[in-house]
């Protein structure tokens, strides 16, 4: 993230990134999808207070997320997401990650 920062404007880099881990850190002990929303607000805050500028796909898909959660949770409360939606979101990176052309290049060099 700190890559990515407006004109290398970032301040605070180490306070930055000590954030970060503590934010992951937190997520061992704590249910994930429990708190995702907490956890993208104190992102948010750190990138904010330190300059850092984010990636906007991170941003529209930690809110997709929290949207179709709380939708979720409205219609039928015993749902599970993770369930759900995490066989589809793997499936998805593959499909993605395969589209890369050096992706492909080491795929068919493995596979011969």
């Amino acid at each position: 993230m700190v890559d990515y920062s407006r004109q290398n404007q970032a301040r605070n880099v180490d306070e930055f990134v000590a954030g970060i881990v503590k934010i992951v850190d937190d997520s061992h002990q704590q249910i994930f999808f429990d708190h995702a929303g907490e956890y993208v607000t104190q992102i948010c805050a750190l990138a904010c207070k330190h300059h850092v500028k984010l990636d906007p796909v991170f941003i529209t898909s930690a809110l997709a997320m929290k949207l179709i959660e709380g939708t979720a949770m409205e219609l039928d409360p015993k749902v599970s997401l993770v369930e759900i939606g995490l066989p589809m979101a793997m499936s998805d990176l593959t499909w993605s990650y395969m589209k890369l052309p050096w992706a492909k290049k080491n795929a068919q060099a493995a596979a011969q």
